[in-house]
């Protein structure tokens, strides 16, 4: 009998252990869902996205276009080219060039498994996706911004130099970038 008083009271700690491990669990899924819930009637109310236009340049020069696949409006400066659409089973990647094919300006929109945040969808998600696509991807800066709520980052492929930021609120995120052709400046203007 001296054995089940012992082992009673260790399947009760396990047990409970067990069911806070899954409030806690539960409790984390339902704030990244509220999260996520939020976070899109903020961006429904700030232009339908942390794609906000640039407040640096002239209206005139912007064409806002929403586009359901992205689930955001984006700005593109008129004159720009849509030169790549690809599509996978949860992303979706649009890039625009620039009259003088200098700059490149992208969105990736994108769709994760878990609530993950930005940093492990950067390290695991976008560095992988542009290693394969450009044998390389050397991390150059990577901050977070508070203000916006985003990772920003420069990072070097083999034939691009990209600058962006990305954003992931719950289950979903997006990948706003300029690039331009490794070894030559940056146009401020495009």
């Amino acid at each position: 009998m001296p054995r089940r008083t012992e082992r009673a009271p260790n399947r009760l700690l396990s047990f409970i252990a067990l069911f806070l491990a899954m409030g806690l669990f539960s409790i984390g899924c339902r704030t990244a869902e509220q999260t996520a819930v939020r976070s899109r009637d903020e961006l429904a109310r700030a232009g339908d996205g942390p794609s906000a236009r640039p407040s640096t340049l002239p209206a005139g020069l912007l064409v806002g276009n929403r586009i359901e696949e992205l689930e955001s409006t984006v700005f593109v400066p008129e004159g720009w080219t849509l030169e790549l659409h690809k599509k996978r089973d949860n992303t979706e990647h649009r890039t625009w060039i620039s009259p003088s094919s200098k700059t490149a300006f992208g969105v990736i929109f994108f769709k994760l498994p878990l609530p993950v945040g930005a940093e492990l969808a950067f390290k695991y998600g976008f560095l992988p996706a542009m290693r394969e696509a450009e044998g390389e991807a050397k991390v150059i800066e990577q901050s977070w911004n508070k203000a916006t709520r985003s990772l920003d980052f420069v990072v070097e492929g083999g034939k691009y130099t990209l600058r962006a930021a990305m954003y992931v609120r719950g289950l979903r995120g997006w990948t706003y970038y300029a690039g331009t052709v490794r070894g030559q400046s940056e146009d401020q203007i495009e």
